[in-house]
């Protein structure tokens, strides 16, 4: 899909609304890129000095070499960890932004590639701990947490169909029961759940009760690996709510993993920088030895860039920042509602991110272009044209791409049946460029109602 949208940009010089990707808009904060900025400088004027000395005569000489060697005007490998400073900067950051109640220190804290690169670390370590073990997670899911070739053995947690959208502890006890009585079948016993909060892509996020229910429920299956992907942690509208399940429960921290990301609320998503949070030196150890196979470490400046960031969040900023997704949101929602088609219930509320689900499945049965079938390979070129109706969200998804010229997300991408026809918009273009998606997919939903009527 995103290629798609970048090729009708590029080659056509269609503007396309992207609303398919968690594309923040907020401006990033400055105090990291001065950061960067000051490593880059530092590191500038160490080459410089140490390049005067050379020339082509003397770049043989031994005393010029072993100046060289001493000035380390280069970027080297470093701890794999991440560099000891940035850790030792980030961790003292993070304890604060859980309350000072977790301890955490440098020796917790793993640098990875993004939080693509995290989830994959974790996600190896549950493997390889538990061969075949189930992955719990809510339904719907962010798509990385399926794994390259559906590898990770994932039990979802269904909270669409009961129109909650929301994990419940009651859910929960039951999921995991399930999850025990199938394994009396097959042996596959539950070995980890992953939460997200707040949610991608629903929005959610856990209340103080809530979220003491949950905590009360995993206490009772010590064997599980809670993995919590607070990626979105920065996002949340509410303060007043827990900005962890652990501050909750911070006695599970032993077997907790946590995921930060600078990907969103830190607008720093093309940079790829995320941090993966251990208490457990074992479990540390595994994770250190899958990111060393997969990256050694991420880039050194980015390290900086990050721990810089986490030391100087401001907090006025964050609510700004909250105030300027929220906005976008709740104008998404009510249009949406107007519409009827927000799977909105009494009790459901966005609570954070900049998501909104909606049901376009009306579009399901009408008329899809050849240009379209083509591009999702429903025909070849050679075929003669023949009339193709969209069938599933991805082909609403790529109608409106191709027809209207927005990008959205189909839920199948992550999890949900694909005939139900629910996408998810990102609302962080702007109000007149959320305007414009709603008044197109209102335009589109109009036709085919006055069709059918």
């Amino acid at each position: 899909m995103m290629s798609w949208a970048q090729l009708l940009t590029r080659e056509k010089g269609t503007d396309i609304l992207m609303a398919g990707i968690g594309r923040p808009s907020y401006p990033i904060p400055t105090q990291p890129i001065k950061s960067i900025l000051s490593y880059w400088h530092n590191l500038l004027d160490k080459a410089e000095n140490a390049r005067v000395s050379i020339a082509s005569d003397n770049i043989e000489d031994p005393d010029i070499q072993s100046e060289l060697y001493h000035h380390n005007a280069v970027i080297n490998y470093n701890d794999p960890s991440g560099c000891y400073l940035a850790r030792k900067k980030a961790a003292a950051a993070l304890d604060q932004w859980y309350g000072n109640m977790l301890g955490i220190t440098a020796e917790n804290i793993l640098f990875t590639s993004g939080g693509a690169g995290g989830l994959y670390c974790i996600f190896d370590v549950i493997n390889n701990r538990f061969p075949g073990g189930r992955i719990l997670t809510t339904l719907p899911y962010y798509p990385l947490y399926k794994g390259s070739r559906d590898r990770n053995n994932l039990f979802p947690i269904d909270i669409i169909t009961n129109k909650l959208f929301s994990l419940t502890p009651d859910i929960l006890e039951e999921s995991i029961q399930s999850a025990y009585n199938l394994a009396k079948k097959d042996g596959s016993y539950p070995s980890a759940i992953v939460l997200c909060n707040p949610n991608n892509p629903l929005g959610t996020a856990f209340s103080e009760k809530e979220a003491s229910g949950i905590v009360n429920v995993l206490k009772k299956y010590p064997d599980i690996l809670i993995i919590l992907d607070e990626a979105y942690a920065e996002m949340i509208f509410d303060q007043s709510l827990p900005r962890s399940l652990i501050c909750v429960a911070p006695e599970l921290k032993k077997r907790t993993i946590l995921l930060r990301s600078a990907t969103k609320a830190l607008s720093a998503a093309g940079e790829r920088m995320a941090i993966t949070i251990s208490f457990d030196k074992e479990l540390m150890q595994e994770l250190l030895s899958i990111n060393v196979d997969v990256c050694c470490h991420p880039p050194i400046s980015l390290q900086h860039m990050y721990a810089e960031a986490l030391a100087h969040l401001d907090f006025d900023d964050l609510q700004m920042s909250a105030r300027f997704y929220q906005s976008q949101v709740k104008y998404a929602l009510q249009r949406l509602k107007s519409m009827n088609i927000s799977l909105c219930h009494d009790t459901y509320e966005v609570k954070g991110t900049f998501y909104v689900i909606a049901n376009l499945n009306e579009l399901i049965g009408c008329q899809m272009s050849s240009e379209i079938a083509r591009a999702i390979k429903k025909q070849t070129a050679h075929e003669p044209e023949i009339k193709q109706m969209i069938e599933c969200d991805e082909d609403i998804a790529y109608s409106l791409l191709f027809e209207n010229h927005i990008m959205i997300t189909p839920c199948s991408y992550l999890g949900i049946d694909p005939t139900l026809g629910y996408v998810r918009i990102t609302c962080s273009a702007g109000l007149n460029n959320i305007e414009k998606i709603m008044d197109i997919i209102e335009q589109r939903l109009s036709a085919v109602r006055k069709l059918r009527a």
